[in-house]
């Protein structure tokens, strides 16, 4: 909608009449494809785009505009400021709100960023083969190298965010591809460059947004020439005929408004989400893009019309507290804490000019003095001579009266500080000072601690569910724009990752930060009571050992507990040694004995076999010379004899087995 003096003109209505109608279906599916469809509009359609862009720009700007100016004068006093003030009268400006950021800022940027790997999956579904856990391995690793090393700007930009954030309470991070750079671009920007209704329910369902941004001469010239932008003449537009252009022009940046919004350009009555950027000064549209895939494009098969196209969101918001009015832009410390801050400054400058006041003291002087007035310097020891006709010269001298610094006045003072160190959480135990009291028990001042970071903690899961939605923007172009094969480096060791580890849907992403902040002795706290249950049955060591490395912040925690692929066999336990080899003496024993056993067995049978050798040679003897009653006598003997050998060689066979179970029954045992 264009407001044109305080009428409304419908642009669509208009577009129906006087442009020609377009395929629908076949714009959807071609419009993706093309980077500046506006190269297929006319110079008409173009302009009145370009003057509704403007116009519903100004209106949105207007809309913030509240918001906008508390939250700049909250920024003046957390970036310290001086403003003008009388001659000689103090202007300090107190540092409730730069501590207060601060703080926020260094306990959270370590939280989020707590080592090398910043991104984890969770597995949705079943895996019994474990191929989603592999996989969710290599996108943990290969989207933590992207935000890590990839996007150099990445780390810097949060840090500046996690700073601004609890001043300003609304920060945007701007998520999309670079073709310039083949690579993403997880880009932070400032509240005040991104203009949004300030009405709007959030990021997704607000009508337009609008990314205000600075590009030079040159880099407009680089657009134009790479045919990214039309060709329109949009510099120097200010200057009249025959003039020059002024010295420093080309290094003055020009205002473009890149605003994602929705316009019907194929005339069917349903507007397609669309990014347009206008040159803010002359507003002429330089490009439109489409802001949607053909994958989002739901169309109704029965009519063959377009029944809803799912938009694709570029802008991720970081919130700091909820604004009670419901607007979209979040409070900080700038909005809250601004009047406390303000009215501190006020009475800490009245306390200072009371003390100056009082110090250096003003009066009047009798007619009969005569001496130099205005500033007089002294040294040490040293005395002026005065004219004066009064002998008395505490009678011709009347110093104004001037009151001591009000204790009244610094008492309140007191009580404004302590109010707003309850709003911002900075008591003195929160900052890693001493309490004030030298006989606090430590339980109490770990009590304390916790207590003050409840606040942050509800703020701290704000950032983190934002840190997930910007998380989940780098997922889905990695799903568009990745290589069909990438390989990379991480410690020197190469690594792979194909695109098709990101077209399924089954794996969530999340930060690998904990959502609760905890200080490092809770942590530690936490991470000693679960060691206690080492040694437990069906209890995971490993996984043990490496929550506390974690909970120590401990450095090359792969060093310490490698991967099970990569470790050593541990060394055996002395007293298993022990035990076996007194197994291996008993053992070598026990072959004695069985080798012991077979000699004697040997020996045994050639007894036998001598025996049985005389017998025949006696029956032999006996049969030259007797026959009958003697020949039975010696067969008697002899299976007597045999007898009593099996039976001495059975019996040692079982005095072995004995033995051999005894000494195995004790090797159980041992």
């Amino acid at each position: 909608m264009v407001i044109e003096s305080g009428t409304v003109v419908s642009i669509e209505k208009e577009a129906k009449s006087q442009f020609p109608a377009r395929n629908p279906i076949k714009w959807c599916i071609d419009a993706p494809k093309n980077d500046n469809v506006a190269g297929k509009l006319g110079q008409e359609e173009l302009d009145q785009i370009g003057i509704r862009v403007v116009k519903e720009y100004e209106i949105d700007e207007t809309s913030r505009r509240e918001w906008k100016q508390q939250n700049e004068e909250g920024m003046v006093l957390a970036e310290q400021l001086l403003d003008e003030s009388e001659a000689g009268a103090a202007n300090v400006k107190y540092p409730l709100i730069t501590v207060a950021a601060i703080q926020f800022s260094a306990r959270a940027l370590p939280e989020l960023i707590p080592g090398t790997n910043i991104v984890k999956t969770k597995i949705i579904g079943h895996d019994p083969d474990g191929s989603k856990y592999l996989r969710g391995e290599r996108i943990s690793k290969h989207m933590s190298y992207q935000y890590l090393e990839e996007q150099e700007e990445w780390v810097e930009d949060m840090d500046r965010l996690l700073m601004c954030l609890p001043i300003l309470g609304t920060y945007f991070k701007k998520t999309y591809f670079d073709k310039r750079l083949q690579r993403n671009v997880s880009q932070g920007i400032s509240p005040y460059d991104v203009c949004i209704n300030f009405k709007a329910k959030s990021m997704e369902t607000a009508p337009r947004i609008t990314h205000i941004c600075t590009y030079y001469e040159y880099e407009v010239y680089e657009f134009v020439k790479s045919g990214i932008w039309l060709d329109t003449p949009i510099l120097h537009t200010h200057l009249e005929p025959h003039q020059e252009p002024d010295e420093g022009r080309e290094t003055t940046p020009h205002v473009f408004l890149e605003q994602h919004r929705r316009l019907d350009l194929d005339h069917d009555g349903y507007p397609e989400p669309y990014i347009v950027t206008v040159h803010k000064d002359t507003q002429k549209v330089v490009r439109i893009r489409s802001r949607w895939d053909t994958d989002g494009v739901d169309i109704n098969s029965q009519t063959k019309k377009i029944v809803r196209i799912e938009p694709i969101h570029y802008f991720t918001k970081y919130g700091f507290l909820p604004n009670p009015r419901g607007g979209i832009y979040d409070i900080g410390f700038g909005l809250l804490l601004f009047p406390l801050n303000d009215t501190c400054n006020a009475l800490i400058n009245q306390l200072l000019d009371a003390g100056s006041q009082a110090n250096l003291q003003a009066g009047f002087f009798g007619r009969g003095v005569r001496m130099q007035t205005g500033k007089l310097e002294f040294s040490r020891g040293e005395w002026k001579s005065v004219d004066t006709k009064d002998p008395d010269l505490r009678k011709s001298i009347f110093p104004l009266p001037v009151n001591e610094p009000s204790m009244v006045l610094f008492q309140l003072l007191g009580l404004l500080l302590d109010a707003g160190r309850d709003i911002s959480s900075i008591h003195e135990v929160m900052t890693g000072k001493e309490p004030t009291s030298a006989n606090v028990p430590a339980t109490t001042v770990l009590m304390l601690v916790e207590q003050g970071t409840k606040v942050y903690n509800s703020i701290y899961k704000r950032v983190h569910r934002s840190l997930k939605k910007e998380f989940i923007k780098g997922y889905n172009l990695n799903a568009k724009y990745l290589p069909q094969v990438q390989y990379y480096r991480i410690m020197d060791q190469e690594q792979a990752i194909a695109r098709a580890d990101y077209n399924k849907k089954d794996l969530d992403i999340v930060p690998v930060s904990d959502p609760n902040m905890a200080t490092d002795v809770q942590r530690m706290a936490k991470a000693q009571a679960e060691m206690a249950m080492s040694g437990r049955p069906n209890v995971n060591e490993d996984a043990l050992t490496l929550r506390y490395l974690k909970a120590i912040k401990a450095e090359d925690i792969e060093e310490v507990l490698p991967p099970p692929d990569k470790r050593q066999p541990p060394p055996p336990d002395p007293k298993v040694l022990e035990i076996t080899g007194k197994m291996e003496i008993e053992s070598k024993k026990m072959m004695l004995e069985i080798e012991k056993f077979k000699l004697e067995q040997v020996r045994t049978m050639a007894e036998i076999e001598k025996i049985r050798a005389h017998a025949v040679e006696h029956i032999a003897k006996a049969e030259a010379q007797e026959i009958g009653p003697q020949l039975k006598f010696y067969a008697e003997q002899i299976k007597e004899i045999g007898a009593e050998a099996r039976e001495r060689i059975k019996l040692l066979g079982q005095t072995i087995k004995q033995n051999q179970q005894g000494q195995g029954g004790e090797g159980e045992k041992k």
